[in-house]
């Protein structure tokens, strides 16, 4: 599974909050439609993680103000990110719509998905926390 990941900056002196509304109902929507009619890619899973804080808690301490999560089922399908941003018209559209949520550009990523089990996780976590305390220790 692939992802692309746009992630959204938290500058220190934006003058404009970030719209959470707009992106969830205009943004987003204009964007997996764009995906959808240009190459007849739909994502599997589209996921927003918003409300960031940092370690103080606040908002005003995050770097970011939104993370976008578009998963796809093969790399194929999370390249045509890139290639509908090679496209005159979809890219302006959707950068002219920046402005209406974000204080700043967004950034993407894109790569692929690593799932872990979590058992088998952990039971590998009890060796490693071992040796890098002892490592720790030894200082």
């Amino acid at each position: 599974m692939y992802v692309v990941h746009v992630m959204y900056p938290n500058p220190a002196d934006a003058t404009q909050e970030f719209d959470m509304r707009h992106y969830l109902e205009v943004h987003m929507p204009m964007g997996i439609g764009y995906l959808h009619r240009e190459f007849g890619v739909r994502p599997c899973r589209v996921e927003v993680c918003g409300g960031t804080y940092g370690a103080d808690r606040t908002n005003a301490s995050a770097d970011y103000n939104c993370f976008g999560s578009v998963y796809f089922e093969t790399k194929q399908e999370a390249d045509t990110f890139i290639e509908l941003f090679e496209m005159e018209r979809p890219r302006g559209v959707l950068a002219a719509d920046w402005p209406k949520y974000t204080p700043a550009d967004p950034i993407a990523v894109l790569g692929e998905i690593k799932v872990l089990d979590i058992d088998e996780t952990l039971e590998k976590g009890k060796a490693v926390i071992e040796i890098a305390e002892r490592e720790y220790d030894a200082r």
